[in-house]
């Protein structure tokens, strides 16, 4: 029972420390330990408190559909282009299924599910608008004196940001990296993959419609 107690009392600190250096997201960084408790990991391994998967996290994922859905609704109605509206929202016709569906066995934390309903709600207003016609673009662009709409860079750095993020998560969670360094690394080799597979599809597209690519 001592060192159960003396367990639990290093991850708190722990968790204060990556609470203060990296927010929520990271409350739940695991630290290797033997252990059993009442709806915690038992074993040798990765520890993560229950409290980390609960009811919580489904109330944050209603809230980021709550803004998802009536903006996926808007952008769809009368899109510029509605190829290009297609292209741009496929990410989130594909991501909502797919984080209901792991709703309970595998919930994100708060931080994660509002920055995932923001890169959404970046990528339908691009698709209704165009990416260079977007008018929040135009008055970033006269606020900072730009040459061009740069909407277009916000959608690129939710792309990488956002992506990262949640490749970190699942690779922590799911205990399959070990190291900051090479989780790191994999987390930028993620984010590559996928916005290359992206640029490559919308690429494609370009052609097959006789567009610019």
């Amino acid at each position: 029972m001592a060192a159960v107690l003396a367990c639990r009392s290093g991850l708190v600190r722990l968790r204060a420390v990556f609470a203060r250096d990296f927010g929520h997201v990271y409350m739940h960084q695991p630290a290797y330990v033997t252990v059993q408790t009442n709806g915690g990991f038992a074993g040798q391994g990765l520890f993560f408190e229950s409290n980390v998967m609960n009811s919580p996290s489904q109330k944050n994922l209603l809230l980021a559909l709550a803004v998802i859905l009536p903006v996926f609704v808007w952008s769809g109605w009368q899109p510029y282009d509605r190829a290009t509206w297609w292209m741009e929202v496929f990410p989130v016709i594909v991501a909502v299924p797919v984080l209901w569906g792991t709703r309970e066995r595998f919930p994100l934390t708060p931080l994660l599910y509002a920055l995932i309903a923001l890169h959404a709600v970046v990528l339908m207003v691009g698709g209704a608008y165009s990416y260079a016609r977007v008018p929040l673009g135009f008055d970033i662009a006269q606020w900072f004196d730009l040459h061009r709409n740069p909407y277009d860079k916000i959608g690129h750095f939710m792309q990488g940001f956002v992506p990262a993020l949640v490749a970190r998560e699942i690779f922590l969670r799911g205990q399959r990296v070990r190291g900051r360094k090479m989780l790191a690394f994999l987390a930028v080799c993620v984010v590559l993959a996928i916005s290359a597979t992206y640029e490559l599809i919308e690429w494609a597209a370009a052609l097959m419609l006789g567009q610019g690519a």
